[in-house]
């Protein structure tokens, strides 16, 4: 999936979650002032979806990092293999680099 898909799909949890507990208060204060005890237990009920809604957003949304951080290395992967092909290439068409000055004052 792309990051973007995880990204938007975090944002419908969390927003689910949001709602969930507008609805939730809701139903229970409705069934409150009615004396409707179904509708408190509904209230209840949604209720208990929030937490699973905003745990589902977050992993949703540490998904699109960990996709964006493995694509982003992969670029960097794929633009350092380019550059030791450079360097290859130009080590083959000019010969190994040397040292301007000769090495001789290093004792063996």
């Amino acid at each position: 999936m792309k990051t973007q898909a995880y990204k938007i799909m975090s944002q419908t949890c969390f927003v689910a979650g949001s709602m969930s507990i507008a609805g939730s208060l809701g139903l229970w204060c409705a069934g409150r002032v009615t004396g409707n005890r179904d509708m408190q237990r509904d209230g209840m009920f949604i209720g208990l979806w929030v937490p699973s809604f905003y745990i589902l957003a977050d992993r949703l949304a540490t998904a699109a990092l960990d996709h964006a951080e493995r694509a982003r290395s992969k670029q960097i992967g794929n633009e350092l293999n380019e550059l030791t092909r450079a360097e290859a290439d130009a080590e083959e068409q000019c010969g190994p680099v040397q040292s301007p000055r000769p090495l001789q004052h290093i004792q063996r």
